[in-house]
């Protein structure tokens, strides 16, 4: 489909009787994805977080029951971690969530641990600004997991993606307002901000500034077809000059 001198798309665009300005992707859901970069900081917190969740899971068969026995006699919603899968990107998002919800369990269990490791995990929870960036970063891929996932599935048309992309693109921008304000779109921010009012939230904004910038960047061609989309979603809202 998409070789660059014998796949399907360049054959039609090396064709005279095609369109010369033809639109390809070779899969929006994953140029989505890599509009979600993180930033160093980001990314090490978040390797940081996968680190004490395969420590509690992975490092032992014995420290993992030690685990589950504590969730068990605190009454948690949870019964265990959940692990990070690299193939299953959507899964980092789920993976962040389970973990704030069981952040006290954690730290009490790592407490109890007499693992020398323990001590840095310890200590990197026990850092607020640490915690306002997982919740963050809960919150927003809470966000953009919906957004793949409204993506994916069958009978889906172009018409119906670009629609859902310019929606997400258009949603950042209340994002940004709302960070900073009164977080109704980040519950679990909320949360931190509510209980230490000096967590500076300047990193987060940041991240959603450059994730509106390479979402613009990568799907500007869908503004090209921009008439095409509305007037395949709804053909009577669509005036006759295209306007």
């Amino acid at each position: 489909m998409i070789g660059a001198h014998q796949g399907f798309v360049q054959r039609l665009r090396n064709d005279p009787k095609c369109n010369s300005d033809l639109l390809s992707y070779h899969c929006i859901i994953h140029q989505s994805i890599l509009c979600c970069k993180l930033d160093l900081c980001s990314e090490k917190i978040m390797k940081t977080v996968m680190s004490i969740v395969n420590f509690i899971r992975a490092k032992s068969s014995l420290q993992h029951r030690l685990f589950k026995t504590l969730l068990q006699e605190s009454d948690t919603q949870f019964d265990n971690l959940l692990l990070h899968n690299n193939v299953r990107w959507l899964s980092k998002g789920n993976v962040l969530q389970r973990f704030f919800n069981l952040l006290n369990e954690i730290e009490l269990f790592l407490i109890q641990s007499t693992y020398l490791s323990v001590k840095d995990y310890h200590e990197f929870i026990s850092d607020n600004s640490n915690i306002a960036t997982i919740a963050f970063l809960t919150d927003i891929f809470q966000h953009i997991n919906s957004f793949n996932l409204k993506l994916q599935g069958n009978q889906k048309l172009i018409c119906h993606l670009v629609s859902e992309v310019n929606c997400f693109c258009r949603k950042i921008d209340f994002f940004l307002q709302d960070v900073g304000n009164e977080r109704l779109h980040f519950p679990y921010l909320k949360k931190v901000v509510d209980e230490n009012h000096e967590i500076d939230i300047t990193n987060f904004t940041k991240f959603l500034e450059s994730l509106k910038t390479e979402s613009e960047r990568r799907f500007a061609d869908f503004r090209k077809i921009k008439n095409v989309v509305q007037l395949l979603n709804s053909s009577f809202t669509l005036q006759p000059d295209g306007e």
